[in-house]
């Protein structure tokens, strides 16, 4: 799926337009399934169920800060 499809849909799911950016940016095309995967440094959650939570959309960012 090409990049614009794929933050077009994540938008769709994410209050912080930025972090869509950022996921789209590290994880790249496959960021849609990569928000719907448990993930371990989350202890199992889903980045969209980070959704919402300050402490977990914090706890999100910081995770993909380390990645990039």
């Amino acid at each position: 799926m090409p990049q614009l499809a794929v933050l077009t849909e994540l938008k769709n799911r994410f209050l912080d337009e930025s972090l869509v950016y950022v996921i789209v940016g590290i994880i790249g095309d496959t960021a849609l399934a990569w928000v719907e995967r448990k993930i371990t440094a989350l202890d199992n959650l889903r980045p969209v169920d980070c959704v919402g939570n300050t402490r977990l959309e914090r706890r999100l960012k910081t995770m993909l800060m380390r990645m990039g």
